[in-house]
Order: structure tokens, then C-alpha cells, then sequence
């Protein structure tokens, strides 16, 4: 398998970075911006759950069968408030 340079995987995903800055701006500016307390009391938001969303998106995309390690689980989504999980999922769309 050939060896990647951190440029080689970061170039391509440019397009996914900036989407996934722009959409975290939307929703910081949306009225009820939400969002939780994990374990740790540090907060996750929606922006968080959506930009690593479009970013995995983007990453399978170009490198698929690649693992991906991320900071917020599916679990962590699912145990979320229905209404905080649809604004994660109005925010990739």
C-alpha cells in the first residue's frame, strides 16, 4: 500500500473542510443552537455531529475501506433528542 503525504489526503477534502466550516457558521447563528454535556461536561453540538458527518462523508468518498477514528460516536447521536438529531441532519443536507 502506498504511503499517503498529510497534503495527498488534505487537498482532495479541501471542498468537505470548507462546506463543513460554512455549515458550522449556519448553525451557530440559528436560533437553538443545540446540543449536550458528554460524560466529560464538555459540550457536543450539532455543528460537531454535522461537520464529522461531512467530513467521514468526504473521506469515505475518496478513500473507502479506510477506517476513520472520530471524536463523536453513533451511539453518542443516537442517545440524542430527537429534535437535536434532526437538526443534525438538516444541517449535511
Amino acid at each position: 500500500m502506498p504511503t499517503l503525504s498529510f497534503p495527498d489526503v488534505l487537498a482532495p477534502l479541501a471542498p468537505a473542510l470548507r462546506a463543513a466550516a460554512r455549515m458550522c457558521l449556519r448553525v451557530q447563528a440559528a436560533p437553538g443552537f443545540g446540543g449536550r454535556a458528554k460524560a466529560d461536561r464538555s459540550p457536543v453540538t450539532v455543528a460537531d455531529f454535522a461537520a464529522q458527518a461531512l467530513i467521514c462523508r468526504a473521506l469515505a468518498a475518496r478513500h473507502p475501506g479506510e477506517a476513520v477514528v472520530a471524536e463523536e460516536s453513533a451511539a453518542a447521536l443516537a442517545a440524542l433528542d430527537p429534535a437535536v438529531r434532526a437538526g443534525v441532519l438538516t444541517a449535511v443536507q
